[in-house]
């Protein structure tokens, strides 16, 4: 059985989870406490020298970047899969070119915006408020004429979206009411998704109650 180091209050952890879930492969989730410096034993910097999480141990194999981690656990274990991540080299790319999205979301805009907020007792950094607006609009924008950010069909890239945009309101507090389209396809993310429930929703309190947002 494949590992995930990592914890469900990560939200890229809970992307990988819900890319397991919608693959159906079975993950052990390993619980990587990272207020107590286990990301950066000898053990984990052995996996991941970046010491971040989530990691996969698949036998041995050592991947992290939890968008790695999705399109690998399709590739390897969802071989009669061909809506999660498209064989066709276009539909491929045009869900990469999501996933890519959202990594520049989360990492770039939102921890700009958010980083002192949630880790160093401050406030949140609303120099950095229009950049998020702005992303929001484009993903807005790329729902516009179609029900799922890739195309016709749920992909990965809603996955890792979903747990982006569901952390962006119900933790950091921001109001999709300008943004119709994300609101309406957060909502069938929800119920769609397999797993949301479980694996987004819980991982999401858990973030709560560590962080207190």
């Amino acid at each position: 059985m494949p590992v995930l180091h990592g914890f469900k209050g990560s939200p890229p952890c809970r992307a990988a989870l819900l890319a397991g879930k919608a693959v159906g492969v079975d993950l052990e989730l390993r619980v990587v406490n990272i207020m107590a410096g286990e990301n950066r034993t000898p053990e984990y910097l052995e996996m991941n020298p970046r010491h971040t999480i989530p990691v996969l141990d698949d036998d041995g194999f050592y991947l992290s970047e939890s968008r790695a981690i999705m399109c690998y656990l399709v590739d390897k274990y969802g071989a009669d899969d061909d809506q999660l991540l498209p064989k066709d080299p276009q539909q491929r790319a045009g869900v990469l070119e999501k996933l890519m999205f959202d990594q520049d979301l989360w990492a770039r805009v939102l921890g700009h915006y958010t980083f002192a907020w949630i880790f160093l007792g401050g406030e949140k950094d609303e120099s950095k408020l229009q950049a998020v607006h702005d992303a929001f609009g484009f993903l807005d924008k790329y729902l516009e004429s179609s029900d799922w950010v890739a195309g016709d069909n749920m992909t990965l890239a809603d996955l890792a979206l979903a747990v982006t945009v569901n952390q962006t309101e119900t933790a950091f507090g921001y109001s999709l009411e300008p943004y119709p389209n994300i609101t309406r396809w957060l909502e069938t993310c929800k119920s769609d998704i397999p797993g949301f429930e479980d694996i987004e929703m819980d991982g999401l309190a858990v973030f709560r109650e560590l962080t207190g947002k």
